[in-house]
């Protein structure tokens, strides 16, 4: 089983690959880990990144990345709304 640094991990690799193949830069590069946790089942750590959509800091966009607990493979990413 990985720990959450490890899902953490995967969820910001995860990020950089998809906003390079997406041509993303800007904002994505000031990603911050914003949560970590793990599923009352324990297989997967959903991991919350957050980063800044402009420089201003006006609007904060939120991941949620599901990362399973075993293999550390990153099976979904969604939008969070902030609370």
């Amino acid at each position: 089983m990985i720990d959450g640094m490890q899902a953490a991990r995967k969820a910001v690799e995860y990020l950089q690959r998809f906003s390079t193949d997406m041509r993303m830069s800007g904002p994505i590069a000031r990603t911050r880990l914003e949560e970590v946790d793990l599923s009352e089942d324990e297989k997967y750590w959903l991991i919350t990144l957050g980063w800044d959509e402009d420089d201003l800091g006006i609007r904060r966009v939120y991941k949620v990345f599901k990362v399973d607990s075993e293999t550390g493979k990153v099976v979904s990413m969604r939008m969070r709304e902030p609370a």
